[in-house]
């Protein structure tokens, strides 16, 4: 918004990852990490404006 007063607050941006299956399955789903990720900048006070998520793609991969 062009006349809005600037906030001071933080700006975060979340990212999540899988790789595998098992991951996704034993509680490291990208839901549980959004959560988590979540409620850490909520502690804090910071304004998350995204999500980048990686699903089932291996860090092994550079072009991922």
């Amino acid at each position: 918004m062009p006349n809005s007063p600037k906030s001071n607050k933080q700006r975060a941006i979340v990212y999540t990852r899988v790789s595998t299956e098992e991951q996704a399955t034993e509680g490291h789903s990208l839901e549980a990490q959004a959560r988590i990720c979540r409620a850490f900048a909520d502690q804090r006070g910071w304004d998350v404006v995204a999500l980048h998520e990686d699903a089932g793609i291996s860090g092994k991969n550079d072009r991922r």
